[in-house]
């Protein structure tokens, strides 16, 4: 896409909304229900039936879209395997689709799993209703201090974009792990290669790119890996999955194209609000984001911290 797409579309989704108010607005957690709410429908519908919610990492063309789904998954499920862990706590569950397929693999495992949005985990529990080692809980991990428990493994798929400090939901995070345990995190970063500075055209497109996730801005990867300040946890390991990404944001970025073509429609609709404005968001997200992992100014990682055994 170049610049002169990105102002096209830019002008498009503008049309559409109707007012560039929409891209200026604060993402309280209300905001972030709301959007969660009305996207579950499309979620399930264009996505996952299953209640998938995050980018499926793709390494083979010949593998499922719903394979894809179930990368970030396998990769908690090695590090479960690999360390004997038995309590595990996924932090944004969303529709329960990473911690419902864990739960399935290891059935002498208990797993919690905590999300903010009702409509998810009413959806979760219901997904989950015969499984006896999988539990749903409202929860913001942006208050994990009066969390109880505690647990050998905590996970976030594509989540912790969202959290208000990322550094201290860390730090609550490590105060919830067993010595040996592990927080792994799946999500999107601005990359620590960027280097130009945005133009206008840019920026207007990198504000509705955020904007379609319901975010005022992602996360510096660099500021995330820095963990001086949380003294029980090591940087383990850091990945980076830009690449098994980008097929999905394509082909999401081509269906979001051919959807636009009806921009009339979709403007009336949107205003008799016969289309929520979640799913315009959906179409900014994906419409926006190729750009800007070409770029390298936004990339997709694995992160993993350590918390080392204490010496004695």
């Amino acid at each position: 896409m170049t610049k002169d797409d990105l102002a096209f579309y830019n002008a498009k989704i503008a049309g559409v909304v109707g007012s560039e108010e929409h891209f200026d607005k604060s993402f309280s957690n209300d905001v972030l229900d709301d959007y969660y709410t009305k996207s579950a429908f499309f979620y399930k519908k264009f996505h996952s039936p299953d209640g998938a919610m995050h980018l499926p990492i793709a390494f083979s063309e010949e593998a499922t879209h719903k394979s894809k789904l179930k990368y970030q998954a396998n990769a908690v499920g090695q590090m479960i395997k690999k360390n004997g862990y038995t309590h595990v706590l996924e932090l944004g569950c969303g529709m329960g689709f990473n911690t419902i397929h864990l739960a399935n693999q290891f059935p002498t495992v208990e797993f919690m799993a905590i999300d903010i949005n009702d409509t998810n985990l009413t959806f979760a529990r219901s997904k989950a209703k015969n499984i006896n080692n999988a539990s749903f809980q409202a929860g913001d991990f942006n208050f994990l201090e009066h969390f109880e428990g505690r647990y050998d493994l905590i996970f976030a798929v594509e989540t912790l974009c969202y959290s208000r400090d990322f550094n201290d939901v860390i730090q609550s995070a490590a105060e919830l792990l067993t010595e040996n345990g592990r927080i792994v995190i799946f999500d999107g970063f601005k990359t620590p290669t960027r280097t130009a500075a945005l133009n206008k055209i840019e920026e207007k497109a990198y504000q509705m790119f955020c904007w379609g996730f319901s975010l005022p801005d992602f996360k510096n990867y660099k500021d995330a890996t820095m963990v001086e300040n949380i003294a029980p946890l090591k940087l383990e390991e850091s990945a980076e999955y830009s690449n098994h990404v980008m097929p999905n944001f394509l082909s999401f970025q081509k269906s979001a194209k051919l959807t636009l073509r009806w921009n009339f429609f979709l403007k009336l609709f949107t205003r008799m609000n016969w289309i929520p404005l979640a799913f315009i968001q959906q179409l900014s997200a994906g419409l926006m984001g190729p750009y800007f992992l070409e770029k390298r100014y936004v990339g997709y990682y694995k992160i993993v911290f350590h918390k080392e055994q204490i010496e004695k």
